[in-house]
């Protein structure tokens, strides 16, 4: 990778890029400067006021397979003011994408997030790359999720990608049980979407089904979790 820094033609090819062009030519030609491109790339992020051309850039660099970019990602995901949902949803998937397991800290501070659709995303991370200290934050906003259910309709469920992270560390008869009672605590109160999703993977937990010592735990195989 080259090393050089910016020159004027790399930094003059980014001014002039508007949102209308499909082509992210300027963005890989400052990305293959290595560290100081990168830098080039976070610095035009913060210049740009328009939430699209934003967008392009932090997806640009959530598919990078090169260049240390975890840090403008995890700051992107911090963000707070209003039209940065979308960048929020995709540094989710960039982080979960290129630093596996070791994004885990940044994707459960994502589960705090006030958009429904950001903590589905980190939910959805947390389920393909989490590690096991991710356990309580994610059962506990799984049981807010169920105490006061969204009537808004999302493939998989976060419900059901809470249940598919949570099933990686059933590791003893104990967590079983309480998951499977939690489910049924609240099983009227789920949409009918998601009793549908979880009886897909969870079929002994619906009511009726085994008393709790017996249930057997979720089978999360066919549950399609798509990372960026």
């Amino acid at each position: 990778m080259n090393m050089d820094p910016p020159s004027s033609g790399v930094i003059a090819h980014l001014r002039r890029w508007t949102w209308r062009e499909k082509d992210d030519a300027p963005f890989r030609e400052a990305a293959d400067l290595g560290p100081s491109g990168i830098a080039l790339l976070s610095k035009e992020l913060g210049r740009r006021k328009g939430q699209y051309e934003r967008e392009r850039i932090v997806s640009f660099l959530a598919r990078l397979d090169e260049g240390d970019v975890g840090a403008i990602l995890k700051s992107v995901l911090t963000l707070s003011e209003p039209g940065t949902m979308g960048m929020r949803v995709i540094a989710a998937q960039g982080l979960a994408r290129q630093q596996g397991s070791a994004a885990t800290p940044a994707l459960v501070e994502a589960l705090g997030d006030r958009s429904p659709d950001v903590r589905w995303q980190a939910l959805t991370c947390l389920a393909v790359v989490g590690t096991g200290e991710a356990w309580t934050p994610v059962i506990e906003l799984l049981e807010k999720m169920m105490r006061r259910p969204s009537k808004v309709q999302r493939r998989p469920p976060p419900e059901v990608c809470a249940l598919c992270y949570l099933s990686r560390f059933l590791d003893d008869s104990d967590r079983v049980e309480a998951l499977a009672n939690l489910f049924r605590k609240y099983w009227g109160r789920l949409q009918s979407n998601v009793r549908l999703a979880v009886e897909e993977v969870w079929p002994d937990v619906q009511p009726g089904g085994p008393e709790v010592e017996r249930v057997r735990p979720p089978d999360c195989e066919g549950v399609e979790l798509a990372v960026l």
